[in-house]
């Protein structure tokens, strides 16, 4: 399991404790490695990120402005 020791910094809130954990769960259940057609793989990721709901985080466009600290998490936590 990753080092998640950076999610105590104190820049980072609850709120953004929760999303990793959740994600990290969501990550646990639905990530798998297939190495017979990359693209398609790719294509599918996203597909079921933003089923999730998980791409709200990354491109919110019922918000003014966009949390970052959570755009990195979302970005970080499936690598």
């Amino acid at each position: 399991m990753p080092d998640r020791s950076f999610l105590d910094w104190p820049f980072l809130d609850t709120a953004h404790r929760e999303l990793a954990s959740a994600l990290d769960d969501w990550c646990a259940t639905h990530l798998s490695v297939d190495h017979g057609d990359v693209d398609a793989a790719c294509r599918q990721l996203v597909t079921d990120l933003g089923a999730a709901g998980w791409l709200r985080h990354t491109a919110n466009l019922d918000q003014p402005t966009l949390d970052v600290r959570s755009l990195c998490l979302v970005r970080e936590t499936p690598a």
